[in-house]
C-alpha cells in the first residue's frame, strides 16, 4: 500500500487545488459558470520498445474550468502488462477547439490535452524486482459528446514519455 500512498496523496492535493479554481456561475461560460468535471476511463496503451508492449489502462481525473475554453486538473494513472505495472500522476490542461456554448444532448466537443507529472514502474526482471520514477508527459486529442446536460462521453489518444501510445473511452460527470 505504502507505494499507492504518494501517488493518493498528490491526486487528492492536486483535486484539493483544482477546486479552488473554480470560478462562481456566470463567470465566463453560457451554461451557468466555470464547471468542475470527474472522469473516469479506460483503455490500452502500447509502450514502444524493441517489441511493443500492451497494457491495460485505468485512470481517474478532476477537471476545473479557468477560462470558457480551457480547464485543468490532475489525473490518476494505473496500467499493467507482462513487463510490470506503471502509475502516473499528471497535471493536465484541455483546450476545446469549440467556442463554449449552452450545454446540450448530442453536442460533440473536440479537444487538445496536454499533461505533465510523475511516472512510477515496477516489476521483475531476470527474477529481480525494480521500480524507478521518472517525469511523465502527455499530448493528444479527443472528443467529448453530451448525452445530458451533465453527463459525457468521450475518447481520446495520446502519446507520452516513457514512450507509449495510448487509446481510452471516458464517462465524465459535471458536478456544476
Amino acid at each position: 500500500m505504502q507505494k499507492w500512498g504518494w501517488f493518493v496523496a498528490g491526486a487528492i492535493g492536486f483535486a484539493l487545488t483544482s477546486t479552488t479554481l473554480h470560478a462562481g456561475p456566470g463567470q465566463g461560460r453560457t451554461d451557468g459558470g466555470r464547471s468542475t468535471a470527474v472522469e473516469l476511463s479506460a483503455g490500452g496503451a502500447t509502450f514502444l520498445d524493441e517489441a511493443p508492449i500492451t497494457h491495460r489502462v485505468f485512470a481517474g481525473s478532476v477537471r476545473t474550468g479557468i477560462t470558457p475554453r480551457l480547464n485543468i486538473g490532475p489525473e490518476v494513472v494505473a496500467t499493467s502488462g507482462r513487463d510490470g505495472q506503471h502509475q502516473s500522476v499528471t497535471v493536465n490542461l484541455a483546450f476545446d477547439l469549440l467556442p463554449a456554448a449552452t450545454v446540450r444532448t448530442g453536442r460533440v466537443t473536440p479537444f487538445l490535452i496536454a499533461g505533465g507529472g510523475l511516472f512510477r514502474s515496477s516489476g521483475r526482471l531476470n527474477g529481480v524486482s525494480f521500480a524507478h520514477l521518472e517525469g511523465a508527459v502527455t499530448g493528444g486529442g479527443g472528443a467529448r459528446v453530451w448525452i445530458s446536460d451533465h453527463v459525457y462521453v468521450a475518447g481520446e489518444l495520446r502519446a507520452g514519455w516513457e514512450p507509449h501510445l495510448r487509446a481510452t473511452g471516458t464517462i465524465g460527470v459535471r458536478l456544476r
